[in-house]
């Protein structure tokens, strides 16, 4: 299952509260997870509103049109060097929603997809905040001016994703 941003913060800040521990695959998991060093890009595509939604589960959301049938197709790269669930990449297929009685102005993300490449954090983010994880083959490439995913899934290849890369403050 996936979730609304609304319904995430909500989550976070009551576990952050409580600060719990969780044993995943024999490790010791304490919230908050800190991320020490990563690196991160995103990728907005307008696509078929019809299509996307049919990719939701049930009808309890209705993907948002920002123009008649088109809906907004959210895709993020993620690349953790260093934080308390380890060294992995993350892909993140996002589309935005709203609940299906509700409106536009009440729009949040709904998380279609979010493989990694590593069983630790598939089994981890699952269990802690209930995300749609799955173990994938997740690369990445770096140049001078470029960063390079590529997500295999099940076998297939499903995209690869060349991004220009960000540039430190002096």
């Amino acid at each position: 299952p996936s979730y609304l941003v609304a319904k995430l913060v909500a989550i976070k800040a009551a576990n952050m509260a409580e600060a719990p521990v969780y044993e995943i695959q024999g490790r010791q998991v304490k919230l908050p997870v800190e991320v020490r060093d990563a690196s991160s890009g995103n990728a907005m595509y307008m696509v078929d509103a019809a299509t996307a939604q049919a990719l939701l589960p049930g009808d309890a959301f209705k993907v948002v049109e920002p123009a008649p049938g088109l809906t907004q197709l959210l895709l993020g790269i993620i690349d953790y060097r260093d934080n308390d669930l380890g060294d992995y990449n993350e892909v993140a297929i996002i589309f935005f929603v709203h609940p299906k009685d509700g409106s536009p102005e009440d729009a949040g993300t709904f998380i279609y997809k979010l493989p990694v490449n590593q069983a630790f954090t598939c089994e981890a983010g699952c269990t802690i905040w209930g995300f749609p994880k799955t173990v994938d083959e997740i690369d990445y490439r770096y140049d001078d001016e470029t960063a390079t995913c590529r997500l295999e899934m099940d076998g297939q290849h499903v995209f690869t994703l060349t991004l220009p890369r960000g540039r430190a403050q002096e």
